[in-house]
């Protein structure tokens, strides 16, 4: 699980948290990269959100805790059973690139900072942030597996 927001450049004021554009999700080899920016708060499918609140998921992702922060101030969604990758990994503050070497055994998993950075409030993604937001979610969901058996 992950969430991609565009950066904001300003302060925030104390505990705003920045929008998310994207939430993205993966199973398998199936990656769901949802505009959750473009649907708006009371546009959130009805499974979707029930999906998060379900206890008998576990959403693993990196600085999870921070996204589902940020899924609960703008969209009031709760995730009932998030992982923090860092803490199921036992690898600290190691990145995901890291994590993905050591943990999966997969070699040059490169996140682009210039993507990440981008706008993620456009009406249609790139190829290359769709990309980036679904290798999000897959490493971090084969790293849970992996990691929760």
């Amino acid at each position: 699980m992950g969430v991609q927001w565009t950066p904001s450049f300003r302060r925030l004021s104390d505990g705003a948290e920045a929008r998310p554009a994207t939430l993205q999700l993966c199973c398998g080899r199936r990656c769901l990269v949802f505009q959750i920016g473009r649907a708006g708060a009371g546009r959130v499918p009805l499974v979707l959100r029930r999906f998060l609140e379900d206890g008998r998921v576990d959403f693993v992702g990196y600085n999870v805790l921070s996204d589902c922060s940020k899924l609960s101030a703008h969209y009031g969604l709760r995730v009932a059973c998030p992982q923090e990758l860092r803490k199921v990994t036992g690898m600290g503050n190691a990145s995901m690139e890291s994590m993905a070497e050591q943990v999966l055994g997969w070699r040059g998993v490169k996140k682009a900072e210039r993507v990440g950075a981008g706008n993620w409030n456009v009406s249609t993604l790139s190829k290359k942030q769709v990309r980036y937001a679904a290798a999000d979610a897959f490493v971090a969901y084969y790293l849970g597996v992996k990691c929760l058996k």
